[in-house]
């Protein structure tokens, strides 16, 4: 009978990362911050990209989408900077 390998220790990561989900969060809403409600949107995308880079920076052998939440962060700033733009330019 083949015998299995121990289990690792609590505390260390085994397997493939996996993608932070607030990193996909923050790329969807800034997309949606630049089609409709740009300032909440936009803010919501800053928030949940800034989370979740920490958390990644944090522990980057088991999370990925540094990339992604780094495109949110952009997007929802843009989409705020456009708004903010337009507003001041209909005064």
């Amino acid at each position: 009978m083949a015998s299995l390998p121990p289990p690792p220790p609590s505390g260390e990561f085994s397997g493939a990362p996996r993608t932070d989900v607030r990193a996909v969060a923050a790329l969807l809403c800034g997309v949606a911050g630049l089609l409709i409600f740009p300032l909440i949107f936009g803010a919501v995308a800053l928030i949940l990209g800034r989370r979740s880079r920490r958390e990644i920076m944090a522990q980057p052998v088991a999370l990925k989408g540094l990339g992604l939440a780094t495109t949110g962060i952009v997007l929802g700033s843009l989409s705020m900077a456009l708004f903010v733009v337009i507003l001041v330019a209909n005064m």
